[in-house]
C-alpha cells in the first residue's frame, strides 16, 4: 500500500475516534479530559512497579 494512502487512512481514523471522544464527552457533560502520553504512563507504572 502506498505510503501517503496509509497516512491519509490514519488521518481520518484518529479524526473519527477524535470525533467520538468529543461526543462521549457532550454526553456525559465532562469539560475536560487529560490523555496522558503512553511514555509518561510507561514511567510511572515502571516506578509503581520496583517500589513493591
Amino acid at each position: 500500500m502506498n505510503i501517503f494512502l496509509r497516512i491519509s487512512l490514519a488521518r481520518s481514523h484518529i479524526e473519527m475516534e477524535r470525533s467520538v471522544i468529543e461526543m462521549a464527552l457532550k454526553k456525559t457533560k465532562i469539560a475536560k479530559i487529560r490523555i496522558i502520553p503512553s511514555r509518561t504512563l510507561q514511567h510511572f507504572m515502571q516506578k509503581e512497579c520496583t517500589k513493591q
